[in-house]
């Protein structure tokens, strides 16, 4: 089977430093893979290079066997790739409907396959009856599920979703994670996820451990 990402000896530095040296993953379709490292540690480097954010000195990232050449990394984070961060960057005075049909022009959705897929994902999250409110009024917990909804408003390949549970109270984190764990069985998403939390970690498929630029640990659940 072919995985759903490849990364093969990937190696980034800043002012002669390696922050990734040498990184090796694989990662299946509908897996979660959680990498954990002291803070300053590369977690947030090595997502943003995988999600095509950054640039690397050099390695390869294949998603679906298709090597990301770096002329093509916008395209491809438009069409197969989601992002959830820490903090919702929802627009707090548009509405919810508002909020993800923007993300999903911005994945250039059709205005009726947007639609359906705004009505069936908040279905899906359990904020439906939410559609028309401003994001300003929901809960800190409310506007993270909102931010998850728009990682996968186009059904992604990937997600990359960085500390998504690190502002929440343990009942939010504990239900973001299970939409996420839902999403991946969904529509078949793989997940990269950074995260302090172990138990967290340990329901993840897999679990690595950066240090120094390299994967000193790796756990499979």
């Amino acid at each position: 089977m072919i995985p759903r990402l490849n990364v093969k000896n990937l190696k980034k530095s800043f002012n002669n430093i390696y922050i990734l040296n040498g990184i090796d993953l694989c990662v299946h379709q509908g897996q979660i893979l959680a990498i954990q490292s002291i803070s300053g540690g590369g977690k947030t480097t090595l997502l943003h290079t995988i999600g095509l954010l950054d640039d690397c000195n050099s390695g390869e990232i294949y998603i679906d066997g298709i090597l990301c050449k770096k002329s093509k990394y916008s395209a491809i984070r438009r069409s197969k790739i989601g992002f959830v961060y820490q903090f919702h960057h929802l627009i707090n005075n548009l509405s919810v409907y508002n909020n993800l049909y923007f993300a999903a022009k911005i994945k250039k959705l059709s205005d009726k396959v947007a639609s359906d897929n705004i009505n069936s994902i908040l279905k899906e999250i359990g904020l439906y009856q939410y559609k028309n409110t401003k994001v300003k009024h929901l809960s800190g917990g409310e506007q993270q599920r909102i931010a998850v909804a728009r990682a996968f408003i186009n059904h992604p390949k990937l997600v990359i979703a960085d500390e998504p549970t690190g502002s929440l109270d343990i009942k939010s984190a504990n239900l973001v994670f299970s939409l996420l764990k839902n999403f991946t069985l969904l529509y078949g998403t793989s997940i990269i996820m950074s995260t302090h939390d172990v138990n967290l970690a340990k329901k993840c498929n897999k679990t690595i451990m950066i240090q120094n630029g390299k994967i000193v640990k790796h756990t499979a659940q």
